[in-house]
């Protein structure tokens, strides 16, 4: 893991540097293999109290293994973004970089928010913390880009009907535009693997 990515020197300096606060629930999601990379992903959905300075919501995990004789590791990136709710605070207010984020997000081909700056050709993606999450994070971008045709063209447009693990690149709009939202500027990956 490169620690600097998130914002901290080491490791050591992260919430993984100490015994994590009690969860409450444990629930396997999905088994992902990828033939090409020798590698399979375990999927999880973990909750815990909100207590703690623990999330309030469960959030979803991954265990990866490049070999079947390897236990499973845990994608600490991945997992320290969804333990300290990094998307939901980057969508909260602007900020000037981009950021690049490992999410679950379905994507919708309308956008129903007026206050976005010409609504009518957008497109949503919405974020969640786990499958069947009703509180998500809508991000926002055009409908008239590669990007859009990528998403609806990858596994027959899958995502337009069920939450996928995503490895995304967000940024705030320009303020030149109006109203500034959050929007869609690269799928990195359609997995948690860039």
């Amino acid at each position: 893991i490169d620690a600097g990515k998130l914002g901290y020197n080491t490791i050591a300096q992260t919430i993984l540097a100490r015994p994590l606060p009690p969860y409450s629930s444990i629930h396997p999601d999905k088994v992902a293999l990828d033939s090409e990379e020798n590698r399979t992903d375990y999927y999880y959905l973990i909750g815990w109290d909100g207590d703690q300075n623990s999330p309030p919501e469960p959030v979803t995990i991954l265990l990866h293994s490049w070999h079947p004789s390897e236990p499973p590791r845990l994608h600490a990136e991945a997992f320290l973004q969804s333990y300290r709710r990094s998307v939901e605070r980057f969508a909260a207010s602007p900020v000037d970089e981009p950021q690049s984020f490992f999410v679950l997000a379905s994507c919708v081909p309308r956008c129903f928010d007026s206050n976005i700056p010409n609504a009518n050709e957008k497109a949503t993606l919405k974020i969640v913390s786990f499958p069947r999450d009703n509180s998500e994070t809508a991000v926002f971008f055009s409908r008239n880009t590669e990007l859009y045709e990528t998403i609806k063209s990858y596994q027959n447009g899958a995502i337009m009907s069920r939450p996928m693990a995503l490895t995304v690149t967000l940024q705030w709009s320009d303020p030149s535009e109006g109203n500034r939202y959050p929007e869609l500027i690269k799928i990195d990956s359609f997995d948690w693997h860039p």
